[in-house]
């Protein structure tokens, strides 16, 4: 019979005649100790070790930025249901083997739009509340680049048009 080494979340298997050791690869940060088993056998009763205390660091992440490049149309003031096109630009500190993934939500607060990453880079955002009054742009992050989250861009509706349709 085998002995198997496990953190929790990778286990690694070696049997006493091929040497005492086997690779475990540490791949989750929630892994906080190691515990070898043996499963017993007609001679020999199962077995387990004491836990052995790990800290797994995750890996770092390569640091982003999110920037909104452009709010079109660009106005001083917005009605309720305005539709807002966002670009939005993501910049890594470096390059990495894997091209930025993932998404970029974009909210005023009280609605939202998302950017599928590594092909768009602008959604359609429509003004549904009187009291927004910037929008940011976050990125979610992924297995390689970390998340970011933009300067706020100010906006603002007219009151004017939010007393009228509140008195409707």
């Amino acid at each position: 019979e085998k002995i198997q080494v496990s953190d929790g979340f990778a286990a690694c298997l070696f049997s006493i005649e091929s040497g005492n050791h086997c690779s475990l690869r540490l791949i989750d940060a929630a892994a906080t100790q190691i515990i070898a088993s043996y499963p017993g056998d007609a001679a020999y009763s199962p077995a387990q070790s004491d836990p052995w205390p790990v800290h797994v660091k995750e890996t770092p992440k390569i640091r982003t930025e999110t920037e909104i490049s452009l709010v079109a149309p660009d106005q001083p003031k917005y009605r309720l249901g305005d539709q807002l096109t966002v670009s939005v630009n993501l910049t890594a500190s470096q390059t990495a083997e894997n091209p930025l993934s993932g998404t970029i939500t974009v909210s005023d607060k009280f609605s939202t739009c998302e950017i599928v990453l590594p092909d768009q880079h602008a959604c359609t955002l429509v003004l549904t509340n009187g009291t927004a009054n910037e929008i940011t742009a976050v990125y979610s992050g992924d297995d390689t680049y970390a998340s970011s989250t933009s300067a706020g861009h100010p906006i603002q509706i007219s009151m004017m048009e939010v007393m009228a349709n509140s008195i409707q």
